[in-house]
């Protein structure tokens, strides 16, 4: 999606949207008693690749903001 379509969409469903995102690696991310290490690297990852770029172009316009 680009600058002018984000533009156009409700602040509100926008917010809802980052709010989600940002849940999801909280809630997978902040469980320091569930943890275990994975020695093999087969272990399971719970993001996909467009939650991660997703993530990081939030992070980045905050830091631009």
């Amino acid at each position: 999606m680009n600058k002018i379509e984000e533009g156009k969409k409700d602040p509100q469903t926008t917010n809802m949207q980052k709010d989600t995102l940002f849940n999801l690696f909280l809630s997978h991310l902040l469980r320091p008693k569930e943890w275990t290490a994975q020695y093999d690297g087969n272990g399971y990852f719970a993001f996909r690749r467009e939650h991660i770029i997703a993530l990081a172009e939030e992070c980045q316009r905050v830091l631009e903001d």
